[in-house]
């Protein structure tokens, strides 16, 4: 009877400290997802759509078919744009609601990372992971975007933890199969994807014994693994002859910047201070990155027997930014946002790095953790700071002084998108399409007056496509052609360019103008 009791006692203190152990962890994943939310949705709408956010919403406001070709013009692939208008159709087209959806995949992609570093290294180390992706600057700033970036984290996270469950189960198709999806899903969204499927390559062949290293009776890799990667090429065929037209063309990044010694220390700051480290003392700059960079190599190297799925989410985030930048000494590819994907691997590998001093000595791990969450905290402000309302300004401004017969002016294609998903009461006089309401001015090459320095009508290729069919009626080589029925032109721009001074002299400007630091509107008196 005494034994019977003791057993009885000891079951429910165990399954006391189960149930203990098991609520303290949901109670604090529930805390830090509340606070990934909170960081995401409260100052979601504070910035005003921009110039790219626009192009998104324009396009995405087409039905599926006409994306598809719309998109095929520019230089991203459709896949996002497709996503964004079925989510707008139900949810609405509000700066909260079209950004939401970017918000959602990324606590999704931050859920999937909590998971992924649970499966491999346990409780403890998910749970650093997911306090510092929760507040991690880039990762909520581009949850914060009516862009492809947040998404594609999303993907690519989520195909690495495939990845990891599919190898640990090779024969289970049902990991392969997830991971051709969503490899597929990285292509249809933003073309660096290759630069993650890279990286995977390179784990697989790191963990390749060289006796395996050939075709034949002991296969390279494994069969599963060239068979999703076939199933990948196979979904993507569809898209690549537009994929061909896109790359031939090569419009779109001739914007980017040429990359130089500091583009890497630089990125790193921005990805934890969401600034690029300009303002930073020399041997910070330099020194943090490369201290990070020597912590992470010394905790792959510790896990590499034990746990050799580190590797993997090293080689994921490391080889995309390595071959970025090394394509970039040829033609400048390198921007922050377009690698948010692998940035999700760098705040997981400093969180296993913080994880691993935590074990070692705790009060120096703590301490660590909590410097490194502050850092985090400072990009975060930046973040917000950073934030522009200046275009919802503007169009604030001329919707309320808008009368029928004005005409509206685009000064430069960078001002249309963002200024006509403001304008919602006008009606541009070139053609009847209601929301289509600004007439951009982009004279050709051999015009006298040059409003806009770029020159030259649009080709049907680039952000320009969307305008293609309207160009006849959207676009103007003189504003002395302009001849609006209530008199009333408004010129919409940015300050301090030259195309300010070239407004006919007989046009009398108003006081009805507004200006911001970065963009503005006049409005001006016919004769």
């Amino acid at each position: 009877m005494k034994k019977q009791l003791k057993a009885y006692v000891n079951k429910q203190l165990k399954r006391k400290s189960w149930l203990l152990r098991h609520y303290s962890e949901r109670s604090v994943l529930v805390g830090l997802m509340a606070i990934a939310i909170g960081m995401r949705f409260a100052t979601i709408a504070k910035a005003s759509i921009w110039h790219d956010e626009g192009f998104s919403m324009m396009l995405s406001a087409r039905n599926p078919a006409d994306i598809w070709i719309g998109s095929a013009h520019d230089v991203h692939p459709p896949l996002y744009y497709e996503i964004l208008h079925f989510w707008t159709s139900i949810f609405g087209q509000s700066e909260f609601a079209a950004r939401g959806l970017s918000a959602v995949a990324g606590l999704i992609t931050i859920f999937v990372a909590y998971k992924l570093v649970r499966h491999i290294l346990g409780r403890g180390a998910a749970t650093v992971t997911l306090a510092v992706l929760a507040i991690a600057p880039m990762a909520v700033r581009y949850s914060q975007e009516a862009r492809m970036y947040g998404i594609l984290g999303l993907w690519l996270v989520g195909a690495t933890y495939a990845l990891i469950l599919a190898l640990e189960n090779r024969k289970q198709a049902k990991h392969w199969i997830i991971y051709a999806v969503l490899m597929a899903a990285g292509l249809y969204t933003h073309y660096f994807t290759v630069f993650a499927l890279a990286g995977h390559w390179v784990y697989l062949l790191v963990q390749t014994r060289p006796d395996q290293l050939k075709i034949g009776k002991t296969a390279w890799l494994t069969r599963e693994w060239w068979l999703a990667n076939i199933a990948i090429i196979v979904l993507w065929l569809p898209w690549i002859p537009n994929f061909i037209g896109q790359f031939t063309r090569g419009q779109g990044i001739s914007w980017i910047p040429a990359v130089t010694t500091s583009t890497l220390p630089g990125g790193i700051w921005q990805d934890l201070t969401f600034t690029d480290g300009g303002q930073i003392p020399s041997v910070l700059f330099w020194g943090v990155p490369f201290l990070l960079f020597l912590s992470v190599c010394y905790m792959v190297w510790q896990y590499r027997k034990k746990t050799p799925q580190v590797e993997l989410i090293f080689f994921y985030a490391v080889v995309p930014i390595a071959l970025t930048l090394l394509a970039s000494i040829f033609k400048p590819i390198y921007q922050d946002r377009y690698l948010v994907f692998a940035t999700y691997g760098v705040y997981i590998l400093i969180s296993l790095a913080i994880y691993q001093l935590i074990r070692m000595n705790r009060v120096a791990g703590m301490a660590a953790l909590l410097a490194f969450c502050g850092i985090l905290i400072v990009g975060n402000i930046n973040v917000v700071r950073q934030a522009s309302h200046t275009m919802r300004e503007v169009g604030k401004f001329v919707n309320e002084r808008y009368q029928p017969g004005d005409e509206i002016v685009s000064a430069e294609l960078y001002t249309y998108f963002d200024f006509s998903y403001y304008c919602k009461n006008c009606l541009d006089a070139r053609n009847t399409q209601v929301n289509q309401p600004v007439a951009a001015i982009y004279p050709s090459p051999v015009t006298t007056l040059k409003l806009n320095t770029s020159g030259g009508r649009p080709n049907g290729y680039g952000e320009s496509s969307l305008l293609k069919d309207r160009a006849d009626s959207i676009y103007i080589d003189s504003l002395t052609t302009i001849t609006p029925v209530s008199k009333r032109v408004w010129i919409i721009g940015k300050p301090g360019q030259t195309y300010w001074n070239t407004v006919p002299v007989e046009w009398k400007p108003t006081l009805n103008e507004i200006r911001t630091n970065s963009s503005e509107a006049r409005m001006y008196i016919t004769p």
